[in-house]
Order: C-alpha cells, then sequence, then structure tokens
C-alpha cells in the first residue's frame, strides 16, 4: 500500500510545477537547504535559480497550505529570510489569502504575495 503524501508537500510540488512551466529554462528546487548569511541553515519551499545574461537570479517562495491567510508576522519572518539567503526576490504562496497588513508590509519590502488554485483538482 503507497503512503500518500500530505497535502502540504502537494501543495509545494504544484507551485514548483508552475515555476517550470513558466521558467523551463530555470533550476527549480524543492526543500532546498541554503546556508545564509547568518551562518544558519535555512529551509526554502521552492528556490528558483535562472542565468540572464551576466546575471544570476535567485528567487525563493514559501508555500502556506493553510486555512488562515498568512498575516503580517509570516511576512515579517519571510522578509529575514530572503535578506539572509541573499535572494534577488522573494513570494509567498497561499491558498487562503493574505490579511490587509500582511499585503502592506509585503507591498513595503518587494514581497509578492501569490494565491495557486489547482484548476483540475479542486481539493
Amino acid at each position: 500500500m503507497a503512503i500518500e503524501r500530505p497535502k502540504w508537500k502537494k501543495f509545494e510540488e504544484f507551485v514548483a510545477s508552475i515555476q517550470k512551466q513558466l521558467t523551463p529554462q530555470a533550476v527549480i528546487n524543492l526543500n532546498d537547504k541554503i546556508i545564509g548569511k547568518s551562518g544558519v541553515e535555512r529551509q526554502i519551499d521552492v528556490s528558483v535559480k535562472y542565468n540572464l545574461g551576466q546575471f544570476n537570479i535567485f528567487v525563493i517562495m514559501d508555500c502556506k497550505d493553510w486555512k488562515k491567510p498568512v498575516d503580517i508576522n509570516d511576512v515579517g519572518a519571510f522578509c529575514d529570510q530572503v535578506e539572509d539567503v541573499g535572494a534577488n526576490k522573494g513570494a509567498i504562496v497561499c491558498n487562503a489569502g493574505f490579511t490587509e497588513g500582511a499585503i502592506k508590509r509585503a507591498q513595503e519590502k518587494g514581497i509578492d504575495l501569490l494565491r495557486a488554485v489547482d484548476a483540475e483538482n479542486m481539493d
């Protein structure tokens, strides 16, 4: 009997698959481990590494398969992670959306807030 993958893991895989479709030439990693400037290993749900001419672009994504919206504290913690690992860009993907405070904080810090919906498998 096969063990069913947790729903949150499927959500991360779904987000990664969207990134692979959008940037097929990028290197997409699930559950990436990156040592930050702090010297601490950070767990990244989805990392995207892409070479654009002479530029190396590094994006990290945090996937939240939650029943409640992401709040300002979650955005703040993610901003710290983006800075620590030296990412060029960060994005949080949450199927339950974002609070007003989270949206304002993310805009201030240049963090993209996204919702992912699998039209083929509405769960």
